[in-house]
């Protein structure tokens, strides 16, 4: 005659089969699905290996989620190099279309110019110094680098607008709108365009 009794230990199921006679087997389930058998001749308290592998696992400091997406992040931009300067950061940045002056990275961009400040030669931006500065722009940055802005090729967009605008500047047809008088006193050799997304890129 056999009887099945399930005990829960913190995360691990013992299953204790008992059989008519004295042999018991003991089978330790881990979360994972790892299964491991035991075999004694009489019934005794033992010390679960596996309990204390799973509590000394549970003691242990714990990384913070955003870090693993802020170092994805780091190594994207940098194309997996451990360390470039800040200018090639900034560089990067304004491919997407965020320029330094936007009001939303001000805080990173407050930090990046203290640490040239507090250094002697050419500053490096690394992953510290990286977690330092975008903690509070990260969802930010992942949009843009992610090319999900409304305009995800922002420097292809802008190369043509550029382009666009150089052809338009030879035009010399027309004349300064003078239904408003302050517009009638620009001169006609003044040209510019102005763009800014949704998004804020620019």
């Amino acid at each position: 005659m056999h009887r099945l009794r399930a005990l829960r230990l913190s995360d691990l199921l013992q299953v204790i089969s008992k059989t008519t006679n004295t042999r018991r087997n003991f089978l330790f389930i881990h979360p994972a699905c790892c299964l491991i058998t035991k075999s004694t001749t009489t019934f005794q308290r033992r010390t679960f290996i596996h309990t204390d592998n799973f509590r000394n696992k549970m003691s242990m400091p714990s990384i913070s989620p955003s870090s693993g997406v802020e170092n994805m992040l780091f190594y994207t931009i940098t194309e997996g190099r451990d360390q470039v300067p800040i200018s090639y950061f900034n560089a990067a940045l304004k491919k997407t279309g965020l320029q330094p002056s936007d009001p939303r990275l001000r805080e990173c961009m407050e930090k990046l110019r203290q640490a040239v400040k507090d250094s002697v030669g050419e500053v490096m931006m690394d992953r510290d110094l990286f977690h330092r500065c975008v903690g509070g722009n990260i969802v930010l940055l992942i949009h843009a680098f992610r090319k999900m802005f409304i305009i995800p090729e922002f420097d292809v967009f802008a190369q043509k607008i550029n382009e666009i605008y150089k052809i338009v500047q030879v035009q010399s047809d027309g004349k300064v709108a003078d239904y408003i008088p302050q517009l009638a006193k620009f001169s006609p050799k003044l040209w510019g365009v102005s763009l800014c997304t949704v998004d804020g890129q620019r």
